[in-house]
């Protein structure tokens, strides 16, 4: 995968997310962001791709099996509710949707098991 792209306020706020997960022993759970903010490539505000998925990007993907589409938007942990289409960048669908390109395939585990999709669309409305 290529280098997340991120605005420099998120990296800082992500940053801070996984030192605290460590600090709280979910090491596990930072290790799958941490692994994303590794050389991650930092902008300032509005500078990042217009096809990039960052932080509280709408993001459409597509499950390559069944064909099935999602729209879902990345957001903190805080902000994070399924039922209300808003995924936490913790999870592992978040952590892999962040810095991905639209038309870029990739997989994540799921709680079903893994699962191949493609990205859509992009959308930065807030």
């Amino acid at each position: 995968m290529n280098k997340v792209a991120l605005e420099k306020s998120d990296f800082e706020r992500l940053s801070a997310y996984t030192l605290a997960l460590r600090r709280k022993g979910q090491s596990e759970k930072a290790a799958v962001l941490d692994e994303q903010l590794h050389g991650a490539l930092v902008f300032g505000e509005g500078e990042i791709a217009w096809n990039s998925v960052n932080m509280r990007s709408l993001v459409t993907i597509r499950d390559l099996d069944s064909g099935q589409a999602w729209t879902y938007r990345l957001t903190f942990p805080a902000e994070a509710d399924i039922s209300r289409g808003t995924v936490s960048v913790l999870c592992p669908l978040g952590a892999s949707l962040l810095g991905r390109r639209e038309g870029e395939e990739f997989c994540y585990d799921s709680p079903g098991g893994q699962v191949r999709v493609r990205v859509e669309a992009v959308d930065h409305d807030d």
